[in-house]
């Protein structure tokens, strides 16, 4: 098995490193809630993560203003082949799993009605 194939595994098994340092990106980035825009801070980790060999980046925004965290996740970066892997632990403040288990429901349901209606 190949370093990178390698990489994304152990960064798939990987948790979110809540004990490290993090810092202000300066980023301006923002998400809509019930029609007003609320701005987003978001921070990087401070010391560098390697992943087996690759630079990883944990990043994470937060919305002052709902009081949470908005989207997390981590990143590896293969600059050789020019591409990255990324894990998502929050995805617009929810879980992904349960977006992935809600479409999952919803491909499941409309495949049933195509096939009752037959």
């Amino acid at each position: 098995m190949d370093d990178w194939a390698k990489a994304k595994r152990e960064l798939d098994e990987m948790s979110f490193p809540e004990d490290i340092k993090f810092h202000d990106t300066k980023r301006h980035e923002e998400h809509s809630h019930k029609k007003e825009l609320h701005k987003l801070l978001t921070y990087e980790n401070t010391d560098p993560i390697i992943v087996n060999g690759y630079d990883c980046v944990a990043k994470y925004n937060f919305c002052t203003e709902c009081n949470q965290v908005r989207n997390k996740a981590l990143v590896i970066f293969n600059n050789e082949d020019n591409v990255c892997h990324e894990k998502v632990f929050k995805f617009h403040g929810k879980d992904p799993k349960e977006n992935k288990l809600m479409e999952d429901m919803a491909t499941i349901f409309s495949s049933l009605l195509v096939f009752f209606a037959i």
